[in-house]
């Protein structure tokens, strides 16, 4: 099967467009990957997941400490608030 040179100018415009869209995936990829190791010193994305696992259960502590203290702050403060 023999390919017209439509066809292959078509094919190879196509072909250069998926280039294109992967060098810029590419091009993101290690930009992200960048930033991971500059703002979080994760090496790998597999390090990025522990840390980020690491981040959401130290979130989950401090929002039960901030919890615990605000309803301490309404139970001591709230009927002192409300007649204001």
């Amino acid at each position: 099967m023999t390919m017209s040179l439509r066809e292959y100018e078509q094919l190879k415009a196509r072909v250069d467009k998926l280039q294109r869209e992967a060098d810029k995936a590419e091009g993101v990829h290690a930009e992200q990957m960048r930033r991971l190791r500059q703002d979080f010193n994760c090496k790998t994305l597999e390090d990025a997941v522990a840390k980020q696992n690491d981040l959401e259960k130290k979130l989950q502590v401090e929002e039960k400490k901030l919890q615990k203290m605000t309803d301490k702050f309404e139970k001591d403060w709230g009927s002192v608030l409300e007649e204001l």
